[in-house]
């Protein structure tokens, strides 16, 4: 019981194993389809090697872009060759691939009868948004058909949506479960799995009611879903944000709002605490933070950079944005918008600031570590680099950069970031060509149904909205509150608001790094998590 092994699926690039990683625990295998985030969690694997054995020197090296990682690859083939046995790509709930994985476990967790399970199934299936989007849009060009022929293509769509196969993956979590007796599981999902449906019809059956139940007693529900791997051991469930004694737990007691605990996100995941019977009871709960952290405590003093300009621009420079944004600004900005949020001001603040600012890069050197201690940023930042990874600007078009503009220097002034109805000026040309937004009879006002908020300001003195995948689309819903820099996030700024530590090296390019930003587990809740885990060990050892 002093230092369990840990199996952690449905990875993505880490989140809750990192946060594990910290607190002491050895991630012995994480499993993950997406190849991209398996080379991440390799190279994360290979980094605590190292760091295990005092070799990250040239680790960092690799983050600086001195060295090649292929270099510390062949500098270290028996760390390499561990860290990548410590990863399999492999697709939970494919038939074909279950006993991959099975042995795979077996193998990892060796002569080790008790060990944590982690992870969560992949979120789209459950998420209210993906569930909105795929059936409240289900009607969208059929304007011309009756009622009835409505209604059965409502029917007709919203049952391929609740038969995707995705609403099941929670199985395979309980196959493990059943098959493996971990001493203690932790499972993470969105907070709409408490709300996700497996039928279309009017008495709908509660994902979370069969899920609840299959955790408390895997064989049970195993059994319903014709699966014949089957054990008879049973787990209590824990939440980790209420206090347990003698309390009937709700679905609801099992929400955790991240920014109560020192995360500057709004994120608010359904996390589940599981403890197998055998095993002594706890009665615990995470600690509320004392400090608000916020958008600006974990982004201010990174490294300013400017946004790219479109292609149709010559070429990317400081000048030929800055006249970009000029030239946006007399054309759209100009007529309405100046008294309120003084606009121009900042126009030509921006028209005058140094011309040195870039868009960043893979790698921005830098010295600047002025920010003030908390326990955050002391968990994020890693002087080491000498600098920042991944840390570079997207390129915008340049109505949207008078749309940034806008909504940055409104949220500056207001505190709040606009909405559609807010916006003013040319309204016309300045509001998105989107077709869930029209114009009202008042023609100086917009209406939508969907995405009140399309562009969005992350406020300084707030925590941030939550970060999803979406952000590997577009960063309208992700704008710098500061105005002079007129971008969206960077992968950087949302690694540091999803809370992964400076050092963490995202594989792939920069969609698939916002990707998996987007998909993860905030670190520092799951660190938060296995301290917890650590004191029900600790019991169990006396």
């Amino acid at each position: 019981m002093k230092s369990l092994p840990v199996i952690d699926i449905f990875a993505g690039p880490g989140g809750l194993g990192e946060g594990f990683a910290q607190a002491g625990f050895d991630i012995r295998l994480s499993i993950e389809v997406d190849k991209i985030a398996c080379n991440t969690l390799i190279i994360r694997k290979f980094f605590h090697l190292l760091k295990k054995k005092s070799q990250t020197d040239l680790y960092y090296q690799f983050l600086r872009r001195e060295k090649k990682l292929d270099y510390l690859t062949k500098l270290f083939p028996n760390i390499w060759q561990s860290a990548k046995n410590s990863v399999l790509c492999a697709e939970l709930g494919n038939p074909e691939q279950e006993n991959i994985i099975f042995d795979k476990i077996k193998k990892s967790l060796g002569e080790n009868k008790d060990f944590i399970l982690l992870g969560g199934p992949p979120c789209q299936a459950y998420s209210i948004a993906g569930r909105s989007r795929m059936l409240g849009a289900a009607i969208k060009e059929e304007d011309d058909l009756n009622e009835a022929e409505i209604e059965k293509i409502k029917q007709t769509k919203a049952a391929l949506f609740y038969d995707d196969p995705r609403h099941k993956l929670y199985l395979q979590y309980l196959k493990i479960l059943s098959k493996f007796n971990p001493s203690i599981f932790i499972m993470e999902n969105v907070k709409g799995i408490l709300s996700a449906r497996t039928k279309y019809e009017d008495t709908f059956s509660n994902v979370f009611g069969e899920l609840e139940l299959g955790l408390t007693n895997p064989d049970v529900v195993l059994k319903n879903n014709n699966s014949n791997i089957i054990s008879q051991n049973k787990y209590t469930l824990h939440s980790l944000v209420e206090n347990n004694n003698n309390k009937i737990l709700k679905p609801h007691d099992f929400v955790i709002k991240c920014e109560e605990y020192g995360v500057p996100q709004k994120r608010h995941r359904v996390i589940i605490l599981g403890i197998r019977n055998d095993l002594k009871e706890f009665h615990g709960h995470l600690l509320k933070s004392d400090n608000h952290i916020t958008v600006k405590n974990v982004l201010e003093k990174l490294p300013r950079l400017r946004s790219g300009v479109s292609k149709t621009i010559k070429e990317d420079t400081f000048i030929n944005w800055s006249s970009t944004i000029l030239k946006q600004y007399k054309k759209l900005l100009s007529q309405n918008v100046d008294k309120e949020i003084q606009l121009k001001h900042i126009v030509n603040r921006l028209i005058k600031s140094n011309n040195s600012i870039s868009r960043g890069g893979e790698f921005v050197a830098s010295e600047n570590f002025t920010e003030e201690d908390n326990s955050l940023l002391n968990w994020l930042r890693d002087k080491n680099i000498k600098g920042w990874v991944h840390h570079e600007s997207r390129t915008h078009m340049e109505s949207d950069l008078a749309r940034y503009l806008f909504c940055a220097a409104y949220a500056l002034k207001k505190n709040k970031s606009p909405r559609i109805e807010d916006w003013q000026g040319n309204i016309n040309e300045l509001k998105p060509k989107h077709s869930n937004i029209t114009k009202s009879k008042d023609e100086n006002k917009l209406v939508t149904n969907i995405h009140k908020d399309r562009f969005k300001v992350q406020l300084w003195n707030e925590a941030s909205s939550t970060i999803v995948s979406h952000i590997s689309k577009d960063g309208h819903y992700y704008i710098h509150p500061d105005p002079l820099q007129c971008r969206s996030l960077t992968v950087r700024e949302a690694a540091r608001l999803q809370t992964f530590p400076d050092n963490y090296f995202f594989s792939g390019g920069r969609t698939a790094q916002y990707h998996q930003v987007g998909n993860a587990v905030p670190p520092f809740i799951a660190y938060q998590i296995a301290k917890i885990i650590k004191n029900i060990l600790k019991l169990n050892l006396n």
